[in-house]
Order: structure tokens, then sequence, then C-alpha cells
């Protein structure tokens, strides 16, 4: 069980397109895409998904009564991930600075703008700084220093590293400190892939994330 785990949403895609009678290519296509630097990983998925499709023609005939059919767009599109999009906007907001300890799911905006911290714009070529910092707390902290240096500055974080900002975020309230934090939800996973802390599973960490401040805020 624990080696077909990784590749449910491959095997719910795999079903999902063969229930719609979709062309199964484009998933194999974004497979190969997405594992182009590990081949045995790709190789697997792409078995998952086939089976996957094959097993819904044979037990859902019929499919669900209708198909989805290509449509060829129309406009010029840009196709980007969640992180992508945060990371652009934040630079066309005019973010110049972005201090961030590792954590997942949040790393990989910040990762995204380190490699692309020089720019194109309409004038000619702007910069964003990326600072990677020892911790959560210390990272908030910068930011609120940053922006009261007169930066449009933000940092980004998920989970528990939201909680170990408190102190930061309650000093930024207290002294309006116009700081942007993106904060990355996690969602829920099966217990074996479930992070050590912080899982989505009551209301208690949504109160905190609209009070946040130490005791003494």
């Amino acid at each position: 069980m624990t080696r077909v785990m990784p590749m449910l949403n491959v095997l719910s895609i795999g079903i999902s397109f063969s229930l719609l009678r979709y062309d199964i290519s484009l998933v194999e296509k974004a497979v190969m895409s997405t594992f182009s630097s590990r081949p045995k990983i790709a190789e697997m998925n792409i078995l998952a998904l086939r089976e996957a499709y094959k097993y819904a023609e044979k037990a859902f005939p019929e499919g669900l009564g209708f198909s989805l059919e290509k449509v060829g767009p129309s406009e010029e599109r840009i196709l980007l991930q969640d992180h992508q999009a945060i990371a652009l906007g934040k630079i066309l907001g005019g973010c110049r600075m972005q201090i961030y300890y590792p954590i997942t799911p949040a790393g990989d905006e910040s990762w995204f703008l380190e490699s692309h911290e020089v720019f194109k714009t309409i004038d000619g070529e702007g910069s964003i700084l990326v600072l990677q910092a020892e911790d959560e707390l210390a990272a908030i902290n910068i930011a609120n220093g940053a922006v009261l240096a007169g930066a449009r500055a933000a940092t980004s974080t998920s989970g528990p590293g939201f909680s170990l900002m408190v102190e930061g975020l309650g000093w930024a309230g207290n002294n309006e400190v116009p700081v942007v934090i993106t904060y990355y939800q996690r969602g829920p996973l099966p217990r074996a892939f479930q992070p050590a802390t912080s899982r989505t599973t009551s209301g208690s960490r949504s109160m905190q994330d609209m009070r946040s401040s130490p005791g003494s805020c």
C-alpha cells in the first residue's frame, strides 16, 4: 500500500480521464515533463496512469454519459503554478525584498524568486533581493526592518512556521508595519505522509491566524 500512496494523484487522474473519454497522452506528456530528470519515476507513474485508465474503461464502459473534447485556445495563455503566480504578483506589486526560512510548501515561492532575482521591466531591468534567514522569527523581523527602512518586503511560510513568527507579527501589528506574509496551507494527507507538525485538523489554527500575537500585545 505504501508504494501505491505516492501515485494516488496519477491513479485518480487516470480514472477521471477514462470516465470523461479524454486523451490520456496529455497526462503522459505532463508526467514526462514533471519527472524529466527521473525517468524511472516517470515510467512508474505512466504505468499506473494507464492501468487506472484501463480499469475505469472496463468497470464503467459507459463512462459518465458525456465526454470532453479538446478546445484550442483563442488567445495567448500563461500556465503557472500557484507559487509562481504569487511570486510574480509580488514582483509586479513592487516587492523588492523577500526573506524566508525553508518550509514545505512555502519554500517554492522563494526559490522561484531566487531564480528570477533580476528581471526585465518596461524601463529596463529590476531586481529583488531574496534572503534565507536562520529561522522564521528572524525572517519576519528582517522583513519588518526592511519595510521600516523603506523597502517593500515580504516573507512566506506554512504550518508551524507561522506559529514561530507570532512575536514578530504582534510587533508588526502594534507598530502598523505593512509587511506582507504569504501563508501556505498544508492540505490533509494520509497519516503515513503527514508532516510531523501542523496538520489541518481543527479550527484552532484559524483562530491563531486571525489573532496572531504574543500575550503582551
